[in-house]
């Protein structure tokens, strides 16, 4: 049976998954090249070929989604 560290991670996980559901596709976008790929700006911006000030915008907005989604269900990291 998994220990307390593995149930709770397995729930944060599952309630990071459902926020990211509740994103549009243009801010889980954003998110997955420059927060989970790690890539940069420049990067990214020439990857979807959109301006380094959109991935910038983009960014902001979707972090900002992701807490309120994270908010509303309950949990703030």
């Amino acid at each position: 049976m998994p220990g307390p560290e593995s149930m709770e991670s397995a729930l944060t996980r599952k309630i990071v998954r459902e926020a990211l559901a509740d994103l549009t596709l243009q801010h889980r976008e954003i998110l997955v090249h420059v927060e989970f790929l790690d890539r940069s700006v420049a990067r990214t911006a020439e990857t979807l070929g959109i301006p380094p000030g959109t991935v910038k915008s983009r960014t902001h907005l979707a972090l900002k989604a992701l807490r309120a989604a994270l908010a509303e269900r309950g949990y703030t990291p």
